[in-house]
């Protein structure tokens, strides 16, 4: 055998089994297997910022990628020059995966589908402002023939009135939650089960709360929301696309602004926000706020228009907790139990509890030479968080086993740095890790039943052990 070869098929052994499994039985049950590896001229060469899988078709996830240029490198480009695109791939599909390409008329590193209305989709833009995007009904393979002509946003936010700085985070709110331009809650007469809201952060500061109904505000038809200043004629086809509702985010002694990098996706029940700093500290937002008691009714009546949105500068922050000393790389809530979420930053990740906010439960042992850059709490086992690895692993801790010193099996997935990870489940039999790093590579690699089939006992063993763990 040559010895190029001998090499490859090395790598190849190494990369497909798990820790220290000593007989073939143990390998197989802890194999990582590749069902596919996904990669496109498109995203050939960039970072994979963004994956989103599809509320309904889980098959479905759209990817946003960013080249590796600099700020400086950027604004040297012309406007061709900086248009992006987003990718829709059916993972299942072997023969012709790509089914749908996105344009977006800058770098689109965030995107999130609408959770009820799956037609819908959004994205934050490098330069602060948002896109919405009209996706076609059925995401299948006979959508190909768009391919030829791209699908471009339906809506772009106006640019005086969306972050001064990179979308750094977006989060759609659930279809019983709306606010209106004031900053309460919308009654409940006036819901649907339809999703119309989200929630944009940034650098910059400033929490946005948007409304996909712009149209339909900017001509009266939405009062309760917003009351536009000029009603728009239903054969105007100007549509200005602003916020509906922001809040500036400030420290408790001073008044600048917190720089905002992430946002726990569960928005607790009272209306606070958990969101992550750039400096690494937790930070607990007020997002309902009492406008209406704090103005007059000329202001009121400001407060309503269109063009003059409620700008809260007020007290709006509940408590900063230090968590990381460095940028928040992923804040969510486990599915299993909604009072404990993780935070991972690049040295190490704690796991908070809402019944202890002064602390996190646990936190993991640093990183030094290599560092984490993304997490994800499986979706199929209580206990199981995936960590990804500037090296290109995948780190499993498994808490069902009470193991909190060190990852139960580490495995090598690609040799560039690993960006971001999501987990799909299309039925029972099927689960799907997606791992994009930053050469454009989408891998979806197969989760062994060791970590896919779901323990009934193991939540409360979990929730015990954490409880434990924080005294």
């Amino acid at each position: 055998m040559d010895t190029n070869e001998f090499e490859d098929e090395t790598y190849k052994d190494a990369c497909a089994s798990f820790g220290s499994a000593t007989t073939e039985e143990e390998a197989e049950i802890t194999r990582l297997t590749e069902f596919q590896h996904l990669v496109d001229p498109i995203s050939k060469g960039k970072r994979i910022t963004s994956i989103d899988i599809h509320p309904i078709m889980k098959n479905i996830v759209a990817i946003s990628t960013c080249t590796h240029s600099t700020l400086e490198e950027r604004l040297r480009k012309s406007i061709d020059e900086q248009l992006s695109h987003l990718l829709v791939y059916d993972i299942k599909e072997q023969l012709a995966p790509l089914i749908a390409v996105l344009k977006s008329p800058v770098e689109c590193p965030v995107f999130r589908f609408n959770p009820t209305m799956p037609t819908l989709g959004v994205g934050g833009l490098v330069n602060g402002e948002v896109v919405l995007f009209q996706l076609p009904r059925e995401l299948t393979n006979s959508t190909k023939a768009m391919l030829s002509n791209h699908i471009l946003p339906t809506m772009k936010s106006s640019p005086e009135s969306s972050h001064r700085q990179m979308v750094s985070d977006i989060v759609w709110l659930p279809a019983h939650i709306q606010f209106n331009s004031r900053g309460s809650l919308v009654q409940e007469s006036h819901l649907t089960d339809v999703s119309h809201q989200f929630i944009t952060c940034s650098g910059d500061g400033i929490i946005l709360v948007w409304d996909v109904r712009a149209r339909d505000i900017a001509m009266g038809k939405l009062p309760f929301i917003a009351r536009p200043k000029q009603v728009m004629k239903a054969d105007d086809k100007f549509l200005k696309w602003v916020p509906i509702y922001r809040i500036r985010v400030k420290h408790f002694d001073s008044s600048n602004a917190i720089p905002l990098c992430k946002i726990k996706k569960d928005l607790i029940g009272d209306g606070n926000l958990m969101c992550s700093a750039t400096s690494g500290d937790l930070v607990s937002v007020k997002l309902i706020t009492a406008v209406d008691t704090l103005t007059s009714a000329s202001d009121g009546e400001k407060a309503r228009s269109e063009t003059a949105q409620v700008d809260v500068t007020r007290e709006v922050v509940n408590w900063i907790r230090r968590d990381h000393y460095r940028p928040t790389l992923t804040l969510e809530q486990s599915p299993f139990l909604p009072e404990v979420f993780v935070s991972v930053a690049d040295s190490n990740f704690n796991i908070w509890s809402s019944s202890d906010e002064d602390k996190p439960v646990f936190s993991s042992p640093n990183m030094y030479s290599v560092k984490y850059t993304c997490g994800k709490w499986s979706p199929a086992r209580e206990g199981v968080l995936y960590l990804c690895t500037t090296d290109g692993n995948v780190h499993i801790w498994d808490f069902e086993g009470g193991n909190l010193i060190k990852p139960s099996l580490t495995c090598s997935v690609t040799a560039h740095r690993i960006e971001t990870i999501d987990y799909a489940v299309c039925n029972d039999k099927e689960h799907f890790l997606l791992i994009g790093d930053c050469n454009g590579s989408l891998r979806v690699l197969e989760v062994p039943p060791q970590f896919s089939l779901k323990d009934t006992t193991a939540a409360d063993t979990v929730r015990s052990m954490f409880v434990s763990a924080s005294r």
